[in-house]
């Protein structure tokens, strides 16, 4: 369900999502998206200590979906040498591969502190899909029918601090068109530390197209396009849902969100 209204909105806008269930209600989500307003004006002066950020697109010719995978993928020897460890906050400094079969990969990521980051690349990134914690549910079946996984590029993780408290997990993947242009790739992260209380603004007018879109599942996602990129986001307090892409209309990315069939857990 798109929506293009632009009254005036609660910074922390709350969405009620009813389950149509001869049992029970379903989840309640209170979403921290960007805020669209009409003009700049409308954008309010910051209170106390809480910043305010405007987003622009940059203009910036999109990158090619090679590009694109040379930077995200993950190979099978950087894989096993302990290399890129460095996501989900800094300071991670040691990698102990425990598996590097094909199909699921698992090493374990380890800090000076003491914390801990179990790490998992996976052939079919559904495969990947247990190891969110519960906070995130999502089907990637269509996107696998549909798109194109582009292989080294799926990878999920868990964070626990140093007495095994889970603190925060991460998803990422990537998938090209059937044209062999087109592409997007998804970055989920949940922190229990984050509060996503910085409230930023996006001008409707800044962008080719810019409008709310709410999925069956009752996920609201800012969806955005300009200058042959497309984006889409879904924020809550904790979780930070993000999609990114290139040379796709935004028709295709409410497509995908819907498929997705996400649900978020606080």
């Amino acid at each position: 369900m798109k929506t293009k209204k632009h009254l005036p909105r609660l910074a922390i806008a709350l969405i009620v999502a009813l389950a149509l269930s001869l049992t029970a209600a379903a989840a309640v989500y209170v979403f921290r998206n960007s805020i669209l307003v009409s003009d700049k004006s409308d954008i309010p002066e910051p209170q106390g200590d809480t910043p305010v950020a405007v987003s622009f697109p940059n203009g910036d010719v999109p990158y090619s979906l090679e590009d694109v995978t040379e930077a995200l993928r993950i190979t099978a020897d950087e894989w096993k040498n302990g290399e890129k460890i460095g996501g989900g906050g800094s300071g991670w400094d040691s990698a102990e591969v425990l598996s590097s079969d094909a199909a699921l990969s698992i090493r374990r990521i380890t800090r000076e502190d003491g914390a801990e980051k179990m790490e998992y690349m996976a052939e079919n990134p559904n495969d990947l899909v247990p190891f969110l914690n519960d906070k995130f549910a999502l089907d990637l079946t269509w996107m696998n029918e549909n798109y194109r996984f582009v292989p080294e590029t799926g990878i999920a993780y868990v964070v626990s601090d140093s007495g095994g408290t889970f603190t925060g997990n991460y998803f990422s993947a990537l998938y090209g068109a059937v044209d062999g242009k087109g592409y997007v790739s998804f970055d989920f992260r949940y922190d229990t530390a984050w509060e996503n209380s910085n409230q930023s603004y996006i001008v409707d007018s800044s962008y080719e197209e810019a409008y709310y879109y709410t999925t069956q599942s009752g996920c609201e996602f800012l969806i955005t396009a300009d200058s042959g990129h497309v984006w889409a986001e879904c924020c809550t307090a904790h979780a930070n849902v993000s999609l990114s892409g290139a040379y796709l209309t935004t028709d295709a990315v409410e497509q995908i969100v819907e498929h997705l069939a996400l649900s978020i857990k606080e």
